[in-house]
């Protein structure tokens, strides 16, 4: 999927190799957990994702919090609770946007 946004694209290539390497790294130390729970715990991790929504999708937007580069909103999508993430006055949004899902 190549979005056409250089820092977009590089962005999710670097998901797609980080999180096989984690999937390496659980079968390798699978003998070594010693708490079963902890699949379960890898699971739901494996499980969020970033993608695109229609706005026509988001119902129940309720503004929740506002900083420097925007707003926070709780929403719903197709009957989840989601997070929405409004930024304002920028030019390069994706930038600010790979600053805030890094950190």
């Amino acid at each position: 999927d190549v979005s056409g946004n250089y820092n977009i694209d590089e962005f999710l290539n670097f998901t797609k190799f980080n999180i096989a390497n984690q999937v390496d790294d659980f079968v390798n130390n699978i003998n070594k957990n010693s708490n079963p729970l902890n699949i379960y715990k890898y699971n739901f991790a494996s499980k969020l994702k970033i993608e695109w929504i229609s706005y026509s999708r988001i119902t129940n937007l309720k503004e929740i919090a506002e900083g420097g580069y925007g707003k926070i909103y709780k929403a719903s999508i197709n009957g989840n609770i989601v997070a929405v993430k409004e930024f304002l006055n920028s030019q390069d949004p994706s930038k600010y946007f790979l600053n805030e899902v890094i950190n």
